[in-house]
């Protein structure tokens, strides 16, 4: 029996207790919700990489898959001509889904 579990914001196919023939290979594929991605995958324990899918090869004992998923961070790059500002300027993280806030002036005065 193979116990494959996942993390909010994603899933792992097939999950639960999955039944697998003795000296049998089994794959299985994680797949992130909109907005997040693969974080942390372990087996039995341990860190496997970061990988959309894994396989069991030649299965002769337990083991376990657990997948965890992370929201992604975008990158906004800011910037302004030299008569006016914008803030924040320069690379702006954000989160997936959320909102950023920018301030714009301009260095034009009228006469």
């Amino acid at each position: 029996t193979i116990t494959a579990s996942a993390g909010p914001n994603g899933i792992i196919i097939p999950s639960g207790s999955v039944r697998v023939g003795y000296g049998l290979n089994q794959s299985f594929s994680m797949l992130p919700d909109t907005g997040y991605h693969l974080s942390a995958l372990m087996v039995d324990g341990t860190p496997a990489g970061i990988s959309p899918s894994y396989t069991f090869a030649n299965v002769t004992a337990d083991h376990s898959i657990d997948a965890q998923f992370a929201i992604d961070t975008l990158t906004i790059t800011a910037s302004a001509s030299p008569n006016g500002s914008i803030s924040p300027s320069g690379a702006v993280k954000v989160l997936f889904g959320s909102d950023q806030l920018f301030s714009i002036s301009s260095a034009c005065r009228f006469r």
